[in-house]
């Protein structure tokens, strides 16, 4: 499972990476909103970026976890 989970990771980090650098440095000065709203808009993507991080975190905690399997009664095995 780590083997699909890992780069699976990466490349869910690594957009969210390029939203925040595109927020961060894609809008010309001219454009600018206020800086109630430039606040906003960055509160909007930082928030959804530590909330993946702490995803990926628990997800990745959970993995190293063992599974019980318990027996179906009636089944032979």
């Amino acid at each position: 499972m780590p083997n699909l989970f890992l780069p699976a990771a990466a490349v869910a980090l690594v957009a969210q990476l390029y939203v925040l650098w595109a927020v961060l440095a894609g809008r010309a000065p001219a454009s600018s909103p206020g800086r109630r709203a430039r606040f906003a808009e960055i509160t909007w993507v930082v928030l959804p970026t530590l909330v993946l991080i702490a995803v990926l975190v628990l997800t990745w905690n959970r993995l190293g976890d063992p599974m019980a399997i318990n027996p179906v009664s009636g089944v032979p095995t």
